[in-house]
């Protein structure tokens, strides 16, 4: 799993605007964290992953609750991206005890 295509995936559904915001609020990281991770050819943190996983399983719980058809749908498809986060977040632990 690449963060890139997690980001890509929300940018294409409007949920995050940039780079810098999904690094701030998606990764509770400095703005400039996917950039740096970019330019040196860098994979993410288990912690960042890790609270990319909690964020977007939150804002999924938010928007299932939502008496709009197209929020639900938005909160199943950052459902959907909270599962590979979490996936990976998993084996990138076992990877690292083994």
């Amino acid at each position: 799993m690449q963060i890139q295509d997690i980001y890509d995936e929300l940018k294409k559904e409007n949920m995050c605007k940039s780079a810098y915001a999904f690094s701030r609020n998606y990764l509770n990281k400095d703005p400039s964290y996917m950039s740096v991770l970019k330019a040196r050819g860098k994979e993410p943190s288990i912690e960042a992953l890790a609270v990319l996983s909690v964020v977007l399983q939150q804002r999924s719980l938010f928007l299932s609750q939502s008496d709009s058809e197209s929020m639900r749908l938005a909160g199943k498809k950052l459902a959907t991206l909270h599962n590979r986060v979490a996936d990976s977040v998993v084996k990138a632990c076992v990877e690292k005890i083994q």
